[in-house]
């Protein structure tokens, strides 16, 4: 396979319109059949157009690792349905609610903004099956991989 590259709705920006776990590729309606059938094939993942609450930016609204996915309150019965068919779905129980926005996840351990309550905390601890952790990225770190940051997390002890 070689090389694409790839817009959405104009936007090279991919990561605002989609969200991504190990089994399936969350794309917005507007995405052509040919570009989500590269992302598959890329991906190794199975795409699904969805919009949530008639909204494009899935990857800003959207907090997903293997286990589920952690939307904005936002988020309609319809929405979840559509994503409680690849794992877990809840909404997020917070005023701050972009949920791809305030929380960087994998399948280890889930970094959220400090700004959550202990509620939304809960709810990604029992959706995402992982640790939470209430932190924010150092400005030096914030172009650098996720990996990164969960070394940081993991490793480093917990400040108080």
């Amino acid at each position: 396979m070689t090389d694409k590259r790839l817009k959405i709705s104009g936007n090279s920006l991919i990561g605002v319109f989609a969200r991504c776990t190990e089994k399936v590729v969350l794309v917005p309606h507007e995405v052509a059949e040919s570009d989500r059938l590269t992302m598959e094939a890329a991906l190794k993942a199975e795409a699904v157009q969805m919009q949530l609450s008639g909204a494009s930016v899935l990857g800003s609204l959207i907090a997903a690792n293997s286990s589920g996915f952690v939307v904005s309150h936002h988020a309609g019965d319809k929405d979840l349905e559509i994503l409680r068919q690849h794992g877990r779905a809840a909404r997020l129980p917070a005023r701050i609610n972009a949920a791809g926005n305030v929380m960087l996840v994998n399948d280890s351990a889930a970094l959220v903004h400090p700004g959550l309550s202990a509620k939304a905390c809960e709810t990604i601890e029992k959706t995402l099956g992982v640790p939470v952790e209430k932190g924010t990225i150092p400005w030096e770190w914030r172009a650098a991989s996720p990996i990164r940051v969960f070394w940081f997390i993991r490793v480093l002890p917990r400040r108080r």
